[in-house]
């Protein structure tokens, strides 16, 4: 397992990577890894016109279930439309 870790830390010193890797980074607990995955699986994310789409695609949206009139609205869990790898790197 050390050798894919070291092989995705050198790709993420690579030109097109490292000014975002790096930026990311500065989240609290964000190592080198998890922009590396976010990076490789969004590719580009200029094509979510919204953060609302980018939540959705990864899967940070919660349900709703409700029959038209405000106090019915019921907000359940996170929806279970998701990206696998997106939305356990962002949920852990």
């Amino acid at each position: 397992m050390a050798e894919p870790n070291r092989q995705i830390r050198k790709l993420a010193q690579e030109d097109r990577y490292r000014e975002r890797v790096n930026r990311l980074k500065t989240i609290l607990g964000v190592g080198t890894i998890t922009p590396m995955i976010l990076l490789t699986e969004l590719v580009e994310i200029a094509r979510f016109k919204t953060a609302e789409q980018l939540a959705s695609y990864i899967g940070l949206i919660p349900s709703e279930r409700s029959s038209g009139t405000d106090e019915d609205e019921n907000f359940t869990d996170i929806t279970p439309r998701s990206h696998p790898y997106l939305r356990s790197i962002l949920v852990e």
